[in-house]
């Protein structure tokens, strides 16, 4: 190599066994130049470092040094001056030529090149300095530990659900144990009650009790036993509505690498291929920010332009308790959509969105706000 360039356009000609500092493009005027009797330059370069105009000789500099510097992340090559020289201008280093490397080896062999070829010229002593080794980045903030349990769903690795077994590299949004046995409870519940209008109503209709002729609520209160029939029918048909909601709704999401797909009993209802999504978005809205108190949220694909394919939604009102909560977490100022990371994620979901996102191979936003509520009750305070 005969010619390096360094910061401040400046470039070292090292042709013909020489060094030459000049100009970047403008080789025949030299800025300064090493020889064997000494270091010489020009009144630019003399005026730049406050250098004697008529050179320096080679018994004022005691060596060249080349290091790299961790306030600019740059390797500088310069010359240590002895006290005739140094105490007039301060300051006994006098710098030649610098390279911004923050990775320290991308410049490295050019700068010691140019150092070692002018100490040698020169006749002086060369230190190369070596830096200190790069500080390892921090180890990312692990995630919690499947399942999690998200408000009627939970994220998990392993199992059978609707017919599906769970692969090495698949992860899995399906609905949890406990909202199974809610909604049993429901529609026990419901049936109960249809059978007490029902059984209410028929007793009354065929008793011989006598109904008044006049009432508060209702004017003729001989509808009465009527319209707990109407309430036992519908206890019935919504009980059953919900039943078979339960039953055609998606209960399964199973994501990979390449799509997230969803299940119910009968089989896959929808697919959303990765190469189609640009992102995951995770909304929520705080019931009691400070606390953590989740009171919705929904995980969503954007598939660009505005559309977004809902993959799931927490329906019930749950705390988030995450390990290890990120120190500087502060709660929602208002609406706002900033990027989520294992850096700033602050509740199960989020942690479960990163999760999807680090096995789709896509970046998760987050959507976070507070309640109407919440907002009106800090306004009061």
């Amino acid at each position: 190599m005969t010619l390096i360039s360094a910061a401040n356009n400046l470039s070292i000609d090292l042709s013909a066994g020489g060094w030459r500092l000049c100009f970047a493009g403008n080789q025949d005027v030299p800025l300064a130049e090493a020889t064997a009797e000494g270091f010489i330059y020009n009144s630019v370069f003399a005026r730049a470092r406050c250098l004697p105009i008529e050179g320096m000789p080679t018994a004022m500099i005691e060596q060249v040094v080349l290091g790299w510097q961790k306030s600019d992340e740059s390797w500088h090559l310069g010359l240590l001056l002895r006290p005739p020289i140094a105490e007039p201008r301060g300051s006994r280093w006098c710098e030649l030529a610098r390279w911004p490397d923050p990775d320290q080896t991308l410049f490295v062999e050019q700068a010691q090149e140019a150092g070692e070829r002018v100490a040698l010229l020169l006749d002086v002593p060369y230190q190369f300095i070596r830096p200190e080794p790069l500080a390892p980045p921090p180890p990312p903030r692990p995630l919690p530990a499947l399942p999690l349990a998200l408000g009627g769903w939970q994220l998990t690795d392993t199992g059978t659900y609707v017919g599906q077994t769970l692969r090495a590299g698949q992860l899995a949004l399906a609905r949890s144990p406990q909202w199974r046995r809610a909604v049993g409870r429901r529609w026990l519940s419901r049936l109960f009650w249809s059978a007490v209008y029902f059984a209410v109503s028929v007793l009354t209709l065929t008793s011989d009790i006598n109904l008044p002729n006049a009432g508060t609520l209702i004017p003729n209160p001989h509808l009465l036993p009527y319209l707990g029939l109407l309430v036992s029918v519908g206890l019935l048909l919504y009980g059953a509505y919900e039943r078979w909601r339960a039953n055609v709704d998606v209960s399964l999401i199973v994501c990979d690498a390449h799509s997230a797909k969803g299940f119910n009993q009968a089989g896959i209802l929808w697919e959303v291929s990765t190469s189609d999504a640009q992102s995951l978005y995770v909304s929520e809205v705080f019931k009691n920010a400070r606390k953590r108190i989740v009171e919705y949220g929904e995980l969503n694909a954007h598939l660009g332009g505005g559309i977004f394919h809902r993959l799931m939604r927490q329906e019930t009102m749950m705390a988030h308790h995450v390990s290890q909560p990120p120190t500087d977490w502060q709660p929602p100022a208002g609406e706002h959509v900033v990027p989520l990371t294992r850096a700033n994620y602050a509740t199960d979901l989020q942690a479960a969105a990163l999760y999807l996102g680090e096995k789709m191979g896509l970046p998760v936003w987050l959507d976070c706000r507070r309640s109407g509520l919440f907002d009106q009750f800090l306004r009061m305070r």
